[in-house]
């Protein structure tokens, strides 16, 4: 019995050492990453922009296909697990949440629902693009406790531009937009 246990147990950390070396390859080499999802889950995923009941509420998950975020919510239902419970048990009515950097709106409506009429949320989303969804998804759940500022925010007034801004967010100094800081 003994031997079993230890073959299992073996089994079991050979398993996760794998799965952590294809996790950090599929980081490290996103074009491989990127073809590791879309051979083993593109089939399964919708292709188009799908409404996805979630936490009560509704959200507008654009092409999971495509997109991360989407594909999360499409296959689990949540994004970021183990934020989103942090999020949920600190969070309560009455309260003043900030989205910083709101994108479509995830945080945004978890803030949203949980301060309550009472409460308030402030999102900050600069890429017009998921600035429009956003705004789409706090129309589809109704909530009139969120403003949404089209700025970015930064620790100093100044320039900088975003890289491919609704697939990478990365800061690229070399090009200039304006800054609110």
């Amino acid at each position: 019995m003994k031997k079993t246990f230890l073959f299992c147990y073996e089994a079991v950390l050979t398993c996760r050492w794998l799965s952590r070396i294809i996790r950090r390859t599929l980081h490290r080499y996103p074009p491989l990453g990127h073809f590791y999802n879309r051979s083993l889950l593109q089939p399964s995923l919708p292709n188009e922009d799908i409404i996805i009941s979630w936490d009560g509420q509704q959200i507008l998950a654009e092409k999971p296909r495509e997109n991360i975020i989407s594909q999360y919510l499409f296959l689990k239902g949540v994004w970021e697990p183990e934020v989103t419970e942090f999020i949920c048990s600190r969070i309560s009515s009455g309260m003043t949440a900030i989205d910083v950097g709101a994108d479509t709106g995830y945080y945004t409506l978890l803030f949203a629902k949980r301060v309550g009429r009472l409460g308030r949320v402030i999102a900050f989303e600069q890429i017009p693009s998921a600035r429009e969804v956003l705004e789409h998804n706090i129309r589809l759940n109704n909530y009139n406790n969120v403003t949404v500022c089209d700025y970015a925010l930064f620790s100093s007034n100044g320039s900088v531009a975003l890289e491919a801004p609704r697939e990478l967010s990365r800061i690229d100094p070399t090009k200039t937009a304006s800054v609110v800081g």
